[in-house]
């Protein structure tokens, strides 16, 4: 008659093996997913720049234009017209929202030398024509534009600028 040997459970080494190839995995993804991430960051700070400009330039062709339908007092002052007015006629206040990317913060700004929305590194309140960093080297941009001339397009919390006028861009 033979017994059979019923060890139940595993060794110390299977387990020690499993651990070691979970740390392995577990350090090929995760600089992997942080890459991910930060892309996904820096492609949703492009695309509500984008926006932004679009959006802008529609409200200016409308004032232009003398269209009233969307912005009903930009014939008798076109002034009134700032950029938070634009964001909430056309739904796009989430494009204001700060940005992280690479553990920096960027917010939108309007170039007003090539009449482009840039999200620049916050390392200050941008100011018409200054450059906002310390050093006074010209500012990055999220994709690593140098911008020299800029407008506030955003209020210090990241929300649309309450001071801006669209025509004055």
């Amino acid at each position: 008659m033979t017994t059979k040997n019923s060890k139940k459970g595993f060794t110390l080494v299977e387990l020690v093996v499993v651990i070691a190839i979970l740390a392995i995995l577990a350090a090929i993804a995760i600089p992997v997913v942080n890459s991910i991430i930060n892309t996904a960051s820096r492609n949703s700070a492009i695309s509500n720049a984008d926006s932004i400009e679009l959006q802008i330039k529609n409200c200016q062709a409308d004032i232009a234009a003398r269209n009233t339908e969307r912005y009903s007092d930009a014939v008798s002052n076109p002034s009134n017209i700032h950029i938070d007015t634009v964001a909430t006629k056309t739904g796009i206040t989430t494009a204001f929202e700060m940005v992280t990317y690479n553990n920096n913060q960027y917010f939108p700004v309007w170039d007003t030398a090539s009449d482009k929305c840039y999200f620049i590194g916050a390392t200050g309140t941008p100011v018409a024509g200054q450059r906002i960093d310390d050093a006074g080297a010209p500012a990055l941009t999220v994709d690593g534009t140098s911008i020299i001339c800029l407008t506030d397009a955003a209020d210090g919390s990241g929300g649309p600028s309450t001071t801006v006028s669209v025509t004055s861009l």
